[in-house]
């Protein structure tokens, strides 16, 4: 009986707390996607939420009281079980990115990794992908249709590029047969969970404020590109060329990553078809965004796969600076054939960043504040970086 009680009380106590916190994000944080910005500058429309209005906060409260705490608790067990798997089959060495894993080892994190991937998923509402598969030449007439006969392990494209909507994009990667590693932010090195798995799959991380971390980067993926080409055991690379993330109606500007080294590239598309809530990352930061998504019955998720993309046709050369662009965007255009309710958007980082500082004035005094509180060794640093 005490227990029951016990039990019945810790019930209540966390339906109030979550239903609090879901009305404080929804109603307060949020409250500014209420309404769309008719004077909103067209370099923002990107990031803009405009899904308000199809929101069942009621379906939140639901899912927040029951479904949130299991699909929490299943994420959190089984990111450590993948976590000390990989401790214990790599080690988590420095330079583990750069050595070819033997066929057991690289099969074994595969494996292990997909099924955890794809539970994922499912605690996201992601019950079931709608993939299909795409032929280049469908969307691109001048692509030449021998370059489709290719095939073999030299042949493997060692890019695969995507847009780029939601966190939810790397667990599908992680989930699917590519098994890729990622051109990742150096700073997911240090997130628990994520940044062991980042280092075993062989990411290889960016730094943004530095021009020196950036040609390594370039090298790095030129090394890759240059190993699976002879045949050995290296996953490929996505890049995200966006460079952030948008509200998934829009393909933003592409920057040279992906395509500055002239190696082909297979082509994903990721929708995120939007039943309520729109799952895509923009500003709404990882805690809201999580909360949102785990807080829905059910999200969608369709895919399109291409063929690998051969530039030979081109006639491009690393010695031209700019041949990169006609690249980039070529595969821009395929991708928004393929996508045509996205528009084609300029708009890049600083524009996200600058947005989110007008819809969220308060973060912005706050971290205004905080570096003028900065001493004068830290603030010069911090304007080393501007």
């Amino acid at each position: 009986m005490i227990g029951f009680i016990i039990g019945v009380a810790i019930f209540g106590a966390w339906s109030f707390y979550i239903v609090n916190v879901i009305n404080k994000v929804v109603f307060k944080t949020l409250k500014f996607t209420e309404e769309l910005d008719p004077n909103l500058e067209e370099r923002f429309k990107p990031f803009e939420r405009f899904e308000r209005k199809l929101w069942n906060v009621k379906e939140m409260y639901f899912c927040g009281i029951f479904l949130l705490p299991i699909r929490v608790a299943i994420v959190v067990v089984v990111m450590i079980f993948l976590t000390l798997f990989l401790f214990v089959l790599v080690g988590f060495k420095p330079n583990a990115h750069k050595e070819e894993y033997p066929t057991w080892k690289r099969n074994s994190i595969v494996y292990v990794s997909r099924v955890i991937a794809r539970i994922i998923l499912f605690c996201c509402g992601i019950y079931w992908i709608d993939k299909k598969n795409a032929q280049i030449h469908d969307y691109d007439k001048e692509y030449p249709l021998s370059h489709n006969l290719r095939s073999g392990k030299s042949n493997r494209a060692p890019i695969i590029v995507s847009n780029h909507v939601t966190w939810i994009d790397i667990m599908y990667f992680c989930s699917c047969s590519h098994f890729p590693s990622y051109l990742s932010k150096k700073d997911v090195q240090n997130i628990p969970f994520f940044g062991a798995a980042a280092k075993a799959f062989q990411c290889i991380f960016v730094d943004r404020e530095s021009n020196e971390n950036k040609h390594e980067v370039r090298d790095a993926i030129r090394a890759r590109g240059e190993g699976i080409k002879e045949g050995k055991n290296f996953p490929p690379i996505v890049i995200f060329p966006e460079g952030t993330t948008s509200n998934g109606t829009h393909l933003i500007s592409f920057k040279k990553g992906a395509f500055e080294n002239l190696l082909p590239v297979k082509i994903f598309c990721l929708q995120y078809p939007i039943r309520h809530v729109n799952v895509a990352l923009d500003v709404l930061g990882q805690g809201i965004n999580v909360l949102l998504v785990f807080c829905q019955l059910k999200n969608n998720l369709s895919v399109t796969e291409f063929n690998t993309f051969y530039p030979d046709h081109l006639n491009l050369s690393h010695d031209k600076e700019d041949d990169w662009k006609i690249y980039a965007r070529k595969v821009k255009d395929i991708m928004l054939a393929a996508m045509p309710n996205k528009k084609n958007s300029e708009s890049g980082f600083r524009d996200v960043k600058e947005y989110e500082s007008i819809i969220f004035p308060r973060k912005e005094k706050q971290t205004n504040k905080a570096e003028e509180t900065t001493t004068p060794t830290e603030g010069s640093q911090n304007k080393k970086y501007d």
